[in-house]
């Protein structure tokens, strides 16, 4: 599959020919384009060399700026072994190869990093000093914002880490006493705090959503792409990767198909149904993510791929073996420095900026980890606070004496057991909070344990394969290695109780349990679905014309009937089906998903 780095760089082309109305080009691609290929392309021409070598350019203004960064919030001993750290990042070395909002990004977040430094500096002497400096930085941060905004990346973290950093200062501004605070500053705490307001959030803020509402007046809610935040977060699926190409399927092939007032009250029962139907599942997906994100190659992996057109993919397999060495030496070494400085006490958070780089850099992998995909290229961020401390723990090793270093550790060893006390504590209470809406009607209904129905002398019906059977989905397909005759079925259902004794609605999809309509083992089969409720016909598919899935709602009082509802899932076949063997058995035929009833 081409990659989206491709797809940055066509568009580009594409908009330069055929203007902002090109095909494929909306959404991220089109506001991509916009601020990262486009100008390069009008400046260059049809040229990757100019992208690496912009690239090259933004990387080194980056390593400057997060330079100056770090002299502001330590020293120029750290900030000279932190450059050292940032510059050895794999990640930065490879994706300066490709067409990659990431080098974007990397260039607006020390920007601002940069001039937040600068800014909180000068807060305390506005009295003295006067505003133009700050208004400067201030105006500096607002463009980063915006720009992070055309690049869908960073953007919403960076404003909500700015508003709690805003608090932060304005609390520290108020009791000085209690942060270890000189008390050289010329303005007053309350002039302080609306300082912080204003330069740190209010104005930065306003110049982002003038640049937002300049594009709206002149792209239409098409062009930009009409992102629904419950849309994307409901696609959430604990069971599986959570890469985008399976995480798709929900977002275009099922949300869209339910009636639009019932969108957002579905999608979040989905959400809610996917957290709470088995939390220790949860924790597993939680796990299965932190791994992907934890490989140092995710973008070698990307630099390795063969071009399929010239000039855009990276051929780089010669010491490929040697390269993934490096790579995860290099990273591994990094994260052992940073863990040090963390667990040995050898980092004290004394300087406003490098506190709200953490914040920062929290934040954003908390939301990586919990809403949205993953790949391991999606952490590139972290190459800032992992260089820091790394750099700290190097140059306090250094310097530090035996007697400090015990007392570091014995301070943080103590913060460390009531951080993990408190962790558990919050464990329990999620636990518990997912165990009450379980079985609530926040959620869709439970739908695994659906068995074989009860056939006799009926040789046409075949035992079911259940590819899935969970709490969301049922996924069946015919017996592989044999030949399917026309008129085979399989006959699948379950009992649900309800509690009561008449039900308002019944809600399911039947769908071809695939993610698209591009492959299917099945395709040369005539496949029909039947769903019967309590034994009444409610719905019936024929897949062939299917695509993916469809949605139903049953509101009949006669067949809703409690306390008992029976479901019974058929799969007919009305052509012959070769035997099926290898990795084609591992497709689904058919699936009944999200039930929900009421």
């Amino acid at each position: 599959l081409p990659s989206d780095f491709r797809a940055y760089y066509r568009c580009g082309l594409k908009i330069a020919e055929e203007g902002f109305l090109a095909d494929g080009c909306r959404g991220p691609y089109l506001l991509r384009a916009i601020s990262y290929t486009l100008p390069i392309q009008f400046l260059f021409g049809n040229s990757h060399l100019a992208f690496e070598l912009v690239n090259v350019f933004l990387l080194s203004l980056s390593s400057w700026l997060f330079f100056l960064f770090l002299r502001n919030c330590a020293s120029a001993h750290i900030a000279a072994i932190g450059l050292v750290f940032f510059n050895l990042s794999p990640d930065l070395w490879y994706m300066m190869t490709l067409t990659s909002q990431d080098v974007v990004g990397t260039f607006w977040l020390s920007l601002i990093f940069y001039a937040l430094s600068r800014l909180t500096a000068l807060l305390p002497t506005t009295k003295t000093s006067g505003l133009r400096s700050p208004i400067l930085w201030s105006v500096l941060i607002g463009i980063g914002l915006f720009f992070l905004y055309l690049q869908q990346s960073y953007y919403l973290f960076i404003l909500v880490s700015l508003v709690l950093f805003t608090i932060y200062l304005g609390v520290r501004a108020s009791f000085p006493q209690c942060f270890s605070v000189s008390s050289n500053s010329t303005t007053s705490p309350a002039r302080q705090m609306t300082l912080a307001l204003v330069f740190c959030c209010a104005l930065p803020f306003a110049i982002a959503s003038s640049g937002q509402k300049v594009l709206k007046a002149n792209f239409t809610e098409r062009q930009l792409g009409n992102s629904n935040f419950l849309r994307y977060v409901s696609a959430m699926d604990v069971t599986g990767a959570n890469r985008h190409y399976q995480m798709m399927a929900w977002r275009l092939s099922y949300y869209p198909k339910i009636p639009v007032e019932l969108q957002n009250k579905i999608a979040l029962k989905k959400l809610l149904h996917e957290i709470s139907a088995d939390p220790f599942e949860w924790l597993n997906h939680l796990i299965r993510k932190n791994y992907v994100l934890a490989l140092p190659n995710g973008y070698l992996n990307f630099s390795v791929r063969p071009a399929s057109d010239p000039g855009v993919g990276r051929v780089n397999s010669d010491w490929r073996a040697c390269q993934i060495f490096l790579v995860y030496f290099i990273t591994f070494s990094i994260c052992v420095l940073a863990a040090l400085s963390v667990l040995l006490g050898l980092n004290r958070v004394t300087s406003p900026p490098e506190l709200f780089l953490y914040i920062f850099s929290l934040l954003n992998y908390c939301a990586i980890l919990f809403l949205t995909e993953s790949q391991a290229r999606y952490d590139v961020f972290l190459v800032f606070p992992f260089s820091f401390l790394a750099a700290s723990s190097i140059s306090k090793c250094l310097k530090i004496e035996e007697k400090e270093l015990s007392n570091g550790i014995l301070a943080n060893l103590r913060g460390i057991l009531f951080g993990t006390f408190g962790l558990s504590i919050a464990l329990v209470l999620i636990y518990a909070s997912v165990s009450l809406i379980r079985n609530s009607d926040l959620t869709l209904k439970n739908q695994s344990g659906f068995k074989e129905t009860p056939q006799t002398g009926a040789p046409d019906v075949l035992t079911p394969r259940f590819l899935h059977n969970n709490f969301k989905r049922l996924v069946v397909a015919y017996p592989g290695h044999q030949e399917i005759r026309p008129g085979s079925i399989i006959s699948v259902e379950k009992s649900f109780v309800t509690n009561s004794n008449q039900l308002r609605y019944l809600r399911f999809f039947v769908s071809n349990a695939q993610i698209s309509n591009k492959f299917s083992p099945w395709e040369a089969a005539d496949l029909e679905t039947r769903v019967f409720v309590n034994d009444r016909l409610v719905g019936e598919v024929r897949l062939n014309t299917l695509n993916v899935a469809q949605f139903f709602e049953i509101s009949d009082s006669e067949i809703l009937k409690g306390p008992n509802l029976n479901i019974r899932f058929e799969v007919e076949n009305h052509a012959l089906i070769d035997p099926i063997e290898g990795k084609k058995l591992d497709y689904g035929m058919a699936a009944l998903e999200y039930i929900d009833f009421q």
